[in-house]
């Protein structure tokens, strides 16, 4: 008999590994058909983020404190999930493609768990995982695409799932121990999640918090408990910000992922506005369900369901489950309607609403859709149809799966294809020693990853030059290189590919390093080759220069009763040149600015030489009459030498070894004439105000240099 047993419990688990590989092999084929989404110029740099990541730290000699993170730094969400694929040194292509389907079988093994925890009781496993994946296989994958793609927030919503089941498990829970146990470990997820992906707030802990409230006001049972899931959110996020600020990030999550104030100061500032803007947005959300039959199919269901289920009194006419598992079925539907009704509120004024960030909007109806519909099939008293419609819905989900030859040397990509390129850099270049290059952002990971000759390509901005930190780190980048690479922009790139942000400007990169060595194109991609080491860029660091780069100056003046106000001024802006040690730089430019006609009284003037950190100096101030006739000026010599006791200074001071040079490392930074001038009382005088500017980019505490 325990022999029977054994071999029983055996045969369950072979059928179990069975259904969960064709799920897992369905999943490979859906993101190997979309591998043009995969491993477009574009796509396939984003996807590099992670695996370098863990190349350079966990594998390598690197460490946290050089690199640059996305917002979304992924060092708690997707690492974990990822990194045992990563140990099997696949190639890249393949490691990628082998993630997505293990994204697939994430989701399949949390939906397993969610019935589990709402059933509470022993379930035919074999037949809840049979349907579950048939389910899965026809749902899951007619969302989006973020399902498929790795590395983007997908893996934020899987341990959103985590926190979902989790309140569901603290609902029924009577120990305290317990209960304290399961809190503090959500505190301290939610804050490593959150610290790595922000997004995980506004999907998961808002409305968890939301819902805890809620209870707090309204449902005398669970106050105590929703006071401590409370606390738990609120120490969450707290956590989640202070791990951020631990690593020492460079750009701040709330301001790139548009959180923060903003929304409610909308909505306070103009409710009308606010109203009719999320209105449009809730009808655009509906009409998105409905792209394909089976995400219209589920989210018609999920409607259908969750609102009726979320009343007690209706869950407990579903007999086949016991008082208890009624109330978590009914709790895990309050949830799922306000995790989706909360993120298309939030989102509905982000300005853009992508799908990676429509995540837990979009999956959630599914994934509560699947899992009530398996619940049903796991108590129908006919369990054995069930089965036949979880191996039926699997099978037509294979049936359907357009096999292609596994070569992804021959997928399609935007643009010149990385690999190609790399390989017609790796025969070329050898001949000339040259292994450091730059590249614009979507090109250069890309080559550096798929070079079979140990090439190193840094991105730099197309326009400035500068070096592109953007989820890199400092150590990939030098201050000289051998050679670049141009790639030429359709004409209809988006905002996204513009030519001044991304791709490098040819005609600036020959102005600072001279007529290269040689050239030569790989596809539609120029190749300058330069001795090695002979080629530059721009030293100083950065993810979002100014274009061009410049500065800009403002002269005010004022009678001696009056303060400087923005009426009283004129302002001018200087595009700085690259030198060849790297730093922009203005020269003895001459500014010259047009005051306004009728100024013949006492005035002061104040010069703001430069809205931006460096070494600043001011020379040859002076005042211009142009007088009229034959065109003549008379000039008013206004000062000596900006050194001249008449002047006073705000936050300058003199710098070091620079003679006549001021340093400024603040933006309200300017030079002011102690004494008012008698100008000429003619109405008619037309003056300008004029001088000579010279400025010195150099290293500050916001954009860091590349060290030599």
């Amino acid at each position: 008999m325990r022999a029977l047993t054994r071999s029983g419990t055996m045969l369950a688990v072979a059928g179990g590994c069975v259904v969960t590989g064709v799920f897992a092999l369905l999943f490979f084929a859906g993101a190997y058909g979309l591998r043009s989404e995969f491993f477009s110029s574009q796509r396939f740099t984003d996807l590099l983020y992670t695996p370098k990541l863990i190349d350079d730290v966990l594998l390598g000699n690197g460490h946290l404190s050089d690199w640059f993170f996305w917002p979304t730094p992924q060092i708690f969400t997707e690492i974990p999930l990822y990194l045992p694929i990563h140990l099997l040194s696949l190639s890249q292509e393949w490691a990628t493609l082998a993630y997505s389907a293990f994204q697939g079988v994430y989701t399949l093994c949390l939906c397993f768990w969610l019935v589990r925890v709402i059933a509470e009781r022993p379930l035919p496993a074999p037949r809840v995982l049979v349907l579950l994946s048939g389910l899965s296989a026809i749902f899951l994958t007619h969302v989006d695409l973020s399902v498929y793609l790795p590395f983007y927030h997908y893996s934020s919503f899987l341990f959103g799932l985590v926190f979902l089941g989790a309140l569901l498990v603290l609902r029924t829970i009577a120990s305290w121990q317990r209960t304290t146990l399961i809190l503090v470990s959500m505190a301290v997820v939610g804050g490593l999640v959150g610290s790595s992906d922000f997004l995980f707030v506004a999907w998961i802990l808002l409305p968890i918090a939301f819902i805890a409230v809620f209870c707090l006001f309204f449902m005398r049972g669970i106050r105590i408990k929703s006071m401590g899931v409370i606390v738990t959110v609120v120490v969450a996020i707290v956590l989640a910000r202070v791990f951020w600020s631990m690593l020492e990030f460079k750009m701040d999550p709330v301001r790139y992922t548009r959180t923060g104030t903003e929304l409610i100061d909308r909505l306070l500032s103009d409710p009308l506005a606010f109203s009719k803007a999320m209105a449009l947005y809730v009808w655009i959300f509906i009409k998105v369900q409905y792209v394909n039959p089976y995400r219209g199919l589920a989210f018609t269901m999920f409607v259908l369901s969750a609102i009726p289920l979320s009343f007690a009194p209706l869950c407990r006419r579903l007999d086949w489950l016991d008082a208890e598992s009624q109330l978590r079925l009914r709790d895990f539907s309050v949830i799922a309607l306000v995790v989706v009704a909360l993120n298309v509120f939030g989102f509905s004024h982000h300005d853009q609403q992508p799908e990676r960030y429509m995540v837990a909007a979009n999956y959630m109806p599914v994934i509560y859709v699947v899992v009530v519909l398996t619940l049903g099939g796991a108590f129908w008293s006919r369990g054995r149809l069930s089965t036949v419609v979880g191996v039926v819905l699997l099978g037509f989900s294979v049936v359907r799966v357009d096999w292609m030859d596994f070569d992804l040397k021959a997928r399609p990509s935007n643009g010149t294809d990385v690999g190609v390129l790399a390989s017609c850099l790796d025969a070329y270049l050898p001949q000339y020693n040259a292994k450091r290059g730059v590249s614009d952002w979507f090109q250069a990971r890309a080559t550096t990853e798929l070079s079979r000759s140990g090439l190193t390509v840094v991105p730099v901005h197309g326009s400035s030059l500068k070096p592109f930190w953007w989820a890199s780190s400092r150590r990939e980048f030098s201050h000289v290189y051998d050679f670049a690479l141009l790639h030429e922009p359709s004409r209809t790139d988006s905002s996204w590919g513009t030519r001044d942000w991304y791709y490098v400007n040819r005609e600036r990169m020959i102005r600072v390093n001279g007529a290269p060595l040689a050239r030569t194109h790989c596809g539609d991609t120029e190749v300058l080759v330069y001795p090695p080491g002979e080629l530059r860029v721009a030293r100083k660091m950065t993810n979002q220069p100014r274009i061009p780069v410049g500065v800009f100056t403002q002269v005010y003046w004022r009678t001696p009763d009056q303060g400087f106000d923005e009426s009283r001024s004129v302002k001018t802006f200087i595009e700085a040149e690259l030198g060849r040690d790297g730093y922009y730089a203005v020269d003895s430019r001459p500014v010259r600015l047009a005051l306004p006609k009728g100024l013949g009284r006492t005035v002061v003037f104040r010069i703001d030489a430069v809205d931006v950190p460096g070494f600043v100096r001011v020379r040859k101030p002076l005042l211009v009459d142009q007088a009229s006739g034959n065109g003549d000026k008379s000039r008013v010599v206004l000062h000596r030498p900006i050194l001249d006791k008449h002047f006073s200074f705000n936050h300058l001071r003199p710098a070091v070894d620079h003679s006549g040079w001021w340093v400024t490392a603040s933006f309200d930074s300017w030079f002011l004439a102690n004494h008012a001038y008698e100008l000429p009382t003619d109405e008619s005088a037309n003056f300008e105000f004029e001088y000579l500017l010279d400025w010195r980019e150099a290293p500050d505490a916001t954009v860091l240099t590349v060290k030599r």
